[in-house]
C-alpha cells in the first residue's frame, strides 16, 4: 500500500468514466456474495452511499460525503452512511440494504447529473483502488 501525497504523480491515472461500470458490477456481485453477512452488507451499502456522493462532486472526506448526501436529499443514504461511520451499530435489515444498493446503482447508471469528473479528481484518478473499495477510509 502506498500512502502520502509525495507519490501521487507516480501513480497511474485512470478516468472514472472508464472504471465506473466495472466498479458498479463489482458492487452488485458483492451484494450477492455478502447477502448472508450483515456486517459486510452494511459496509458495502456505506461504500455505495459514498460513491454516490463522490459522483455528485464530494471529496472522500467523511464530512463532505455527509454534506453531499444531505444536499442530494437522500435521507436513507445519510442514515446508512452515518451508521457506517459509527461502526455499523444501527441495525438495518438485509432486504432494506440490498434494495438500497440496487436502487442506487440503477440511479447512478441513469443519472445525467452525476459528474464523475467533479470530485477530488486528481486523487481519484490516481487512486483507482479507492473506487475498487480497497483503500483505507479517508478523513
Amino acid at each position: 500500500m502506498v500512502l502520502g501525497e509525495d507519490v501521487v504523480q507516480l501513480l497511474p491515472k485512470y478516468l472514472v468514466e472508464e472504471i465506473l461500470p466495472r466498479r458498479l458490477e463489482g458492487i452488485l456481485k458483492n451484494l450477492e456474495r455478502f447477502s448472508g453477512n450483515p456486517k459486510m452488507l452494511h459496509i458495502l451499502t456505506g461504500e455505495t452511499a459514498r460513491l454516490m456522493a463522490f459522483l455528485h462532486g464530494s471529496s472522500l472526506r467523511k464530512g463532505d460525503v455527509i454534506r453531499k448526501l444531505e444536499e442530494l436529499g437522500d435521507e436513507d443514504a445519510v442514515k446508512i452512511y452515518r451508521a457506517y461511520l459509527d461502526g455499523r451499530k444501527k441495525e438495518f435489515g438485509g432486504e432494506f440494504l440490498a434494495e438500497f444498493v440496487n436502487s442506487r446503482i440503477e440511479r447512478i447508471r441513469g443519472d445525467p447529473n452525476a459528474n464523475p469528473g467533479s470530485g477530488a479528481v486528481a486523487g481519484i484518478r490516481t487512486r483507482v483502488t479507492g473506487l475498487e473499495g480497497r483503500c483505507p477510509r479517508p478523513g
